[in-house]
């Protein structure tokens, strides 16, 4: 494969003395996950071939993604890479994890189908990644997905999956630069996440050209990361029948194989997927101390995430201080998931006395005293916390964020308040004039999303984090309904959602006696 012809690092000898047994072993990894994109088959799916499409649409994958099935004649490497990422985040990657796609296309078809289930971002400007310092931490600014208005700072290991999809001709192809790229791209995966890069690769008479990332990926010499894929050489490639790609012309746009670099003939593109793991952390194999006996000197956290109470500005700020481990549902289609999400919980043995559990707890049988009794037991070294907000802002908001989703058109604010119920806030929880205080006092912490700034600083001192400056994200575009209710209505909301402001002054009693 063509390279700079000054860059001696990138040794395809050297690439191919690093690909591994291919014996009975890894045939037998192979055969026992054929009905998958798993890892220990990903170098199935090293480049495109005839029998993916089929995959695809066997899976029903093609139908889901695109509403019809994808063939020869109506595919093209964006859907093929579509579907490729669709198949192993579906297979692999658990619902409510961090996902990062590192692209310059203005749409993103994956993250627009993912935004639901999991926490989608996006890196645009992948030059952040050259400019960066290679330090300890590496901090740049991301698209939360789909608000795309909306820049966020996240500090490496936030990602369980990343997504490159061919941004490669922006940044240079020296060595250098390269290192100092994917060295970032890296931190930024948590340990046991997955990185997926895809190549764009173009063929002519036999020559093929493509950035030098791709061999440095083959020659990586890592102790935190681990390339899943093997090199092929692209002669046996191109001897492969079943192997895809597409005739294209680059003298009228060229195509740009780096920044130094540019292709500018006729030639046949193609993609090549290679698969990195960042290596998860590891305890010895033999020890005599079990993960929860570190909580008697150290506890961990549980944060009920309350709906519409700054819950993802929350979550952003708590992943400054702990590893997360998410315990959601979609709230969408809760119908759908909620019998799964209630034979599945965390093991409570293995979480790590510097982890945080996050789960929202609204749904009867999904209560934090239903689904985790043991934590409220004072020796279970687990604190609980939560935010409360507003009761009357509560209802606004997730009247607004259901506007902003294309709901409501016809329903006014105020018709919404009057017809949604009362005193919301002790249905999350649950509780009642009874026992309200007596359930708030479980919890070790209650922050008020309107001071959020202000809870966060408290919750940080109480559980020794650094300092950190709350980003505000998941906003919804307010109107002049809010400022037309009038006191009238307020007080009548007052009145009828009485419990709900027991609970809100009680908060606010707690948390300025902090």
């Amino acid at each position: 494969m063509k390279k700079n012809s000054e860059d001696n690092t990138h040794d395809t000898e050297n690439i191919k003395n690093n690909i591994p047994d291919t014996g009975s072993e890894a045939k037998s990894k192979d055969n026992n996950s054929e009905n998958k994109v798993t890892p220990d088959n990903i170098q199935e799916f090293l480049y495109p071939k005839k029998d993916h499409l089929n995959y695809f649409n066997d899976k029903g994958y093609s139908l889901l993604f695109y509403g019809e099935e994808i063939n020869e004649e109506n595919a093209n490497i964006k859907k093929y890479r579509n579907l490729l990422s669709y198949s192993f985040i579906t297979e692999n990657v658990n619902e409510g994890s961090n996902i990062l796609e590192i692209s310059d296309d203005p749409d993103s078809m994956i993250l627009n189908h993912f935004k639901l289930r999991y926490d989608c971002y996006k890196l645009s400007d992948i030059r952040q990644l050259e400019e960066t310092d290679t330090g300890s931490k590496v901090s740049i600014k991301l698209e939360k997905y789909p608000e795309n208005n909306t820049e966020l700072n996240v500090n490496n290991g936030s990602f369980h999956f990343i997504i490159w999809n061919s941004t490669f001709g922006k940044i240079s192809d020296n060595k250098e630069s390269l290192d100092k790229v994917l060295k970032n791209a890296f931190k930024l995966l948590k340990p046991g996440g997955y990185i997926l890069f895809l190549f764009d690769i173009v063929y002519n008479t036999g020559t093929s050209f493509i950035h030098n990332g791709y061999f440095n990926l083959f020659n990586l010499d890592s102790k935190e990361v681990s390339n899943i894929t093997w090199y092929k050489d692209h002669k046996s490639i191109l001897e492969d029948q079943s192997f895809i790609k597409y005739n294209k012309n680059f003298s009228n746009k060229n195509f740009n194989i780096s920044r130094e670099r540019k292709y500018n003939d006729e030639g046949f593109i193609s993609s090549y997927n290679v698969l990195l793991r960042k290596k998860p952390l590891q305890l010895r194999k033999v020890t005599v101390s079990r993960i929860s006996d570190y909580r008697k000197k150290t506890p961990s956290y549980i944060y009920h995430h309350l709906m519409k109470c700054g819950g993802t500005s929350v979550t952003m700020a708590l992943q400054n201080w702990f590893k997360l481990e998410l315990d959601h549902i979609d709230v969408e289609s809760h119908r759908i998931e909620l019998n799964h999400y209630l034979k599945y919980k965390l093991n409570l043995e293995n979480i790590n006395s510097d982890s945080c559990i996050i789960s929202h707890f609204h749904f009867d049988g999904t209560y934090l005293h239903q689904r985790y009794p043991e934590v409220l037991n004072p020796d279970s070294r687990f604190r609980i916390f939560t935010f409360v907000r507003e009761p009357l802002a509560i209802r606004a908001s997730l009247y607004y964020y259901e506007r902003k989703r294309g709901g409501f058109k016809n329903l006014t604010l105020k018709s919404y308040i009057n017809s949604s119920g009362t005193n919301f806030l002790a249905r999350l929880f649950p509780c009642d004039e009874s026992d309200y205080k007596e359930v708030l006092d479980r919890y070790f912490f209650i922050g008020i999303t309107e001071k959020m700034q202000e809870s966060i600083d408290k919750l940080g001192k109480l559980v020794n984090g650094k300092k950190i400056i709350v980003p505000v994200a998941n906003t919804s575009q307010k109107d002049k309904q809010l400022e037309e209710l009038g006191q009238e209505f307020i007080d009548d909301f007052r009145k009828k959602n009485k419990l709900g402001y027991l609970i809100y002054d009680y908060c606010l009693e707690k948390f300025n006696k902090l």
